[in-house]
């Protein structure tokens, strides 16, 4: 059975990516004046995996995880940059145009 969850943990996600979970989404969210990104996983034993990893007997290769790591935390800043600047859109009225929209 395919199970979805979420985490802004972005080793927990680098650790479930490398056991082949798919990763569905990432959302930005504000949260007390900062952008917050949970990404939204998807797959089979996904349950079991997480329980493994916050049980803290996650297994993985360390040059694997570094670079899964490294992706992860790119798509994070990526999703934050991209939400920042829809924040920013929608605080000038969707009007990103210097001229007035003309």
């Amino acid at each position: 059975m395919v199970t979805q969850i979420s985490t802004s943990d972005a080793w927990e996600a680098a650790y479930m990516l490398l056991e082949g979970v798919n990763l569905d989404e990432i959302e930005g969210m504000q949260t007390n004046g900062r952008i917050i990104c949970r990404m939204i996983l998807s797959g089979e034993n996904i349950t079991k995996l997480q329980l493994t990893y916050l049980n803290g007997e996650a297994k993985a290769g360390i040059l694997e995880m570094r670079s899964m790591l490294g992706q992860v935390n790119a798509w994070l800043y990526a999703a934050r940059k991209k939400s920042k600047s829809q924040q920013q859109e929608k605080a000038q009225g969707g009007n990103t145009s210097k001229r007035g929209g003309l």
